[in-house]
């Protein structure tokens, strides 16, 4: 029978304290700064924005924001004659272009102020205007290559 001075514990990273302190002080941040409400708001307002954008150019029927108001996702539905793919890639050309990091979500932090949001929405007003216009061939107006998917899901034997 094994006893207590036989045991041996160990973790990769178990002695490692550097990562749990600045967690900490990030949670004490984030409540000093009530960073939490702060970025829900902004969140709030970007949607609401951007949700009056995609009706005043009718693309209701493609383009939904869906998410968390920190965490909002930009979706393109598949309607007739239009690839989603190439709407979502000409979207996003078209920030990359204008300055605009985006990989198809809106993730809201401290950082951002009203004067960033405020210029993504100009930003995306043109986009989407230019898009309600030509939806139907956007693909000529495409110049970066669509994304493809080098991972596969395993197929059962």
């Amino acid at each position: 029978m094994s006893q207590m001075k036989d045991i041996f514990y160990s973790g990769t990273f178990a002695g490692e304290t550097a990562s749990l302190n600045a967690c900490e002080a990030t949670i004490d941040f984030l409540k000093y700064n009530n960073s939490i409400f702060k970025n829900k708001k902004k969140g709030s307002f970007l949607k609401k924005k951007l949700n009056n954008v995609i009706s005043q150019n009718k693309l209701e029927n493609i383009l939904s924001l869906t998410g968390h108001e920190t965490w909002l996702f930009l979706n393109v539905k598949k309607i007739r004659n239009v690839n989603p793919d190439i709407v979502k890639a000409y979207i996003r050309q078209e920030l990359i272009k204008n300055k605009v990091l985006f990989l198809g979500s809106f993730n809201i932090t401290h950082s951002h102020t009203y004067k960033d949001l405020s210029l993504t929405i100009k930003i995306f007003e043109k986009i989407l205007k230019f898009l309600s216009k030509n939806l139907t061939n956007i693909d000529k107006f495409l110049y970066i290559k669509l994304p493809k998917n080098i991972f596969q899901v395993r197929k059962s034997k």
